[in-house]
């Protein structure tokens, strides 16, 4: 199992927006099949180099086991559907971790990738279906936003009500609140990327 270079997935990245940008405008049918099955690809590409930067575990040599045949196409299209590696079942039967690094892997490069993970950061936090993105701007009260992309460090935004502006703010300045519950972006994301921690037997002793 190789992991893939950075600016391999970097091209991968740039041939997404490209074919997202050309259906835009143009509603290009094979660009968009194109774009899914890249979307897909950057999936399993994210996923499989995670994976490879775990410590041995169990679980880890089992998931590799378990990928070790797999396309990184198909491995995006299961974390994406959640079906064969992606599914409920799979999920419960591994760490907390596993179902991190399945989710952290969807690249939030754009409104509808950033929907889907955003959706799947709400239900590990256990914000519900209605959590609200904010940020505090300046001296004014703390507005709702619509979070359109996810960086290294940084969020792509709109104020809601406002599609034709977009800004920008650090991850720790994001709150995002639901079900009487609240995080902000960056303990969120910081949580979701902790390793797979292997079991440690305990000696019992009478």
């Amino acid at each position: 199992m190789d992991k893939t270079t950075l600016a391999e997935e970097m091209a991968l990245i740039y041939s997404v927006k490209a074919k997202a940008a050309d259906y835009a405008q143009k509603r290009n049918e094979e660009a968009l099949k194109v774009m899914v099955d890249e979307v897909c690809v950057l999936t399993g590409v994210r996923f499989r180099s995670r994976l490879l930067e775990q410590p041995i575990s169990r679980c880890v040599s089992e998931v590799k086991a378990l990928c070790e045949n797999i396309t990184d196409l198909d491995i995006g299209n299961q974390i994406i559907s959640r079906t064969g590696v992606g599914s409920v079942e799979r999920r419960s039967s591994f760490p907390q971790q596993f179902g991190d690094l399945l989710d952290m892997s969807i690249p939030p490069i754009m409104p509808v990738l950033t929907s889907i993970f955003m959706g799947r950061l709400s239900e590990r936090f256990g914000l519900g279906e209605d959590v609200v993105a904010s940020v505090q701007r300046a001296r004014v009260e703390r507005q709702p936003v619509e979070i359109s992309s996810i960086r290294d460090d940084y969020v792509e935004f709109n104020v809601k009500g406002d599609d034709e502006n977009r800004w920008y703010v650090p991850l720790k300045d994001v709150l995002l609140e639901g079900n009487g519950r609240a995080i902000s972006m960056d303990s969120a994301l910081a949580q979701m990327s902790a390793r797979i921690q292997p079991v440690v037997q305990q000696q019992l002793n009478f």
